[in-house]
């Protein structure tokens, strides 16, 4: 089995089994087991996944059957993923911060017929489901042993499986076989961050085409490793980083617990990361953090080094002069070095997508020597439209569009995208299908933006969250938060003003730039919070920004908020979105008392 035969595959089981094939002793994943981790060749990997596909047929589900995956990301969830489809399924992602409740919704939007939970507690709340989703016959424990009788544990379906196997050798073969290009693979419900969730359709085709543009993109190879802890409910996670590690044969360290990310990341040297521009925001506020409390004539050293790598970046591939190579030199083995150590080592380049982020972030990894590149996507794209890649990159773009993909911008400057990896509707939604995808197939992103004579394309904002002021104005939220963003001390911000004459903004602190400076100044995080330094600090970021504003786009008033937002609030999606409305509800009082005045 050959690398071109692995590229020709039509369906995700048949790109699963072909990868299997081609490179049975390269290591696809490794996770931590009782505080040892534990490696898993590829064949071993297909092993386990014939075994559950041959226990799941064997149990009477089967084509079109949709099963429910609800657990934190990890191998079982992968397993169980490709096994779901394996059998002819469909795998339903539900991310894990759901509520019962929640994940009630889309089990009886989907009928699902069976759900994989990951651990004991997780299997407590679908028990509550048995009433709440009455099509849920099977409930299947990933890890741990549990108690009770009311559901099966995946080791005894593995039992089970491998039994099956061991009489009948090419049962998972036929298994695959039987699965059509057309046939739907996975529904991936949009995050909502208005309304209800919606169950975006997708197909085998979609979901290897655009997984196989991505891998193309990026270069993966089967030397290649990355750390994964982004939602496997998700798109970017499933499709852009698990498929894509399959047509690469590239490896993975499952990462289930976000407070560890960066403790694995060390461990596991990866060679890139993947992730929402909110985890490089707090690695970067981590950054600035340290060196605001280190002594002038370190925070002197970084300043300098870290200039350096921005003037390299600033020279666009001129030959710099011999005195600037050998001051770079100095300036990487003394500080930059440092840097990347703390990601590994050894990441060749980040990928970010999801939602804006500052340039200035961009910027500052580049200048420590890795390459940055943001990209592009909807879940109704397939997780991928447009993207930046090593051989062309430009800074506060999303990239070109992704080949295969078509992509134009509308009158009102939304943008429109049309390819094979578009989604094939919303479950049970005929109408919001139709307002998604037109007649002749263009995909409405409900993304406005630009594109340059290059074909770069730029977001400057969600067509939803325009503000329309009560002069008529439009104001695009977006650029102006990262402005303010910019700020060390700040992590969050929402700019208020739709139908009112001003705008305003709510802000949240940095839990770890406030905890550095509660440490610097020998205070309490309560009073560093309430401190007239940092509340002095917040107000110069407003300022600054306004001055690059035109008027009626300043912000005339802010209120520091005392928590940063959170999914746990619902005020974030799993995918760290913020929900404008709700935060808006949550934060009126606030929000009335910057128009008083109006009033």
């Amino acid at each position: 089995m050959t690398q071109q035969d692995v590229i020709e595959s039509r369906t995700i089981p048949e790109l699963f089994h072909r990868r299997c094939l081609s490179t049975p002793d390269a290591r696809a994943y490794s996770q931590e087991y009782n505080g040892e981790w534990k490696s898993v060749s590829y064949g071993e990997y297909e092993k386990i996944i014939a075994a559950m596909t041959l226990a799941l047929r064997a149990r009477g589900f089967g084509k079109g059957d949709h099963i429910a995956i609800w657990a934190d990301t990890m191998a079982e969830w992968t397993i169980s993923d490709i096994a779901i489809m394996s059998a002819g399924g469909v795998a339903v992602g539900i991310f894990q911060t759901l509520t019962p409740e929640q994940a009630a919704y889309i089990l009886n939007d989907c009928q699902a017929k069976a759900i994989c939970v990951d651990t004991p507690e997780r299997l407590e709340g679908a028990r509550q489901l048995r009433e709440l989703a009455p099509s849920v016959q099977t409930i299947i424990l990933l890890q741990g042993k549990g108690e009770g009788d009311d559901f099966v544990r995946l080791e005894d379906l593995l039992a089970q499986g491998k039994e099956i196997l061991a009489n009948d050798p090419e049962a998972f073969t036929r298994c695959i076989q039987e699965v059509d290009p057309e046939d739907p693979c996975t529904l991936i419900y949009t995050s909502g961050t208005t309304g209800e969730p919606k169950g975006a359709i997708h197909s085998h085709a979609g979901a290897v085409f655009t997984s196989l543009q991505t891998y193309r993109g990026v270069g993966l190879t089967t030397d290649d490793s990355t750390v994964s802890f982004l939602p496997m409910s998700h798109v970017a996670e499933h499709f852009c980083a698990f498929i894509v590690r399959l047509f690469a044969g590239s490896s993975t360290s499952f990462c289930p617990d976000m407070t560890k990310v960066a403790e694995v990341i060390r461990m596991s040297s990866p060679t890139y990361v993947g992730g929402v521009p909110r985890v490089f925001e707090k690695v970067y506020g981590k950054v600035v953090a340290g060196v605001a409390a280190a002594p002038p004539k370190k925070q002197k050293l970084f300043h300098w080094a870290v200039g350096l790598g921005k003037q390299k970046l600033s020279m666009n591939g001129t030959a710099p002069s011999f005195a600037f190579r050998l001051q770079h030199k100095i300036a990487d083995k003394l500080v930059l070095s440092k840097i990347r150590a703390a990601l590994g080592g050894r990441v060749r380049f980040i990928v970010c997508g999801a939602a804006p982020i500052d340039p200035e972030i961009i910027e500052f990894f580049y200048a420590i020597g890795i390459p940055f590149l943001e990209a592009y996507g909807m879940t109704e794209s397939g997780g991928i439209s447009h993207g930046n890649t090593l051989d062309g990159c430009k800074i506060g773009s999303v990239g070109r569009c992704v080949e295969g993909f078509e992509c134009k911008l509308a009158e009102d400057g939304e943008i429109l995208v049309r390819g094979p990896g578009l989604f094939k509707g919303y479950l049970n939604k005929p109408e919001q299908t139709a307002e998604a995808l037109d007649e002749d197939g263009w995909l409405h992103t409900g993304d406005i933006g630009e594109v340059d004579a290059d074909g770069y394309y730029r977001i400057t904002d969600r067509k939803k969250n325009i503000i329309v002021t009560a002069n008529g104005k439009n104001v695009a939220p977006a650029p102006i938060e990262q402005s303010i963003g910019g700020e060390a001390l700040v992590s969050q911000v929402v700019v208020i003003g739709d139908k009112r004459k001003f705008l305003t903004a709510l802000i949240t602190l940095s839990e770890e730039s406030l905890a550095e400076y509660a440490s610097r100044h020998g205070v309490t995080i309560e009073e560093a919070h309430e401190s007239a330094e940092v509340k002095a600090r917040i107000k110069l970021a407003v300022d600054a920004a306004n001055e690059k504003l035109a008027r009626y786009e300043q912000i005339k008033d802010f209120r520091i908020l005392p928590r940063e937002f959170s999914i746990e609030a619902d005020e974030m999606t799993p995918t760290m979105k913020l929900k404008r409305r709700v935060i808006e509800d949550h934060y009126r009082q606030e929000i009335d008392s910057m128009y008083a005045v109006e009033a």
